[in-house]
């Protein structure tokens, strides 16, 4: 039995730029950057980002 898990989508959107989402096993989407990147590589940077930040790499700073 393999481990269901949610999977990062690369895509081009109207204006022919990348963008990601997150989507679950279930198909819904769970997050997105909210802005488009110039290339592949800049969109997979971002998300490795968020996954940075998601699993406590990178400090959040947070402002009241």
């Amino acid at each position: 039995m393999s481990k269901r898990t949610p999977k990062a989508v690369f895509f081009k959107d109207a204006q022919n730029k990348w963008r990601w989402r997150l989507v679950a096993v279930n198909g819904r989407i769970l997050c997105t950057p909210g802005e488009s990147f110039s290339s592949r590589f800049k969109a997979e940077q971002n998300y490795c980002l968020v996954q940075k930040v998601l699993r406590g790499d990178v400090p959040v700073k947070e402002t009241i």
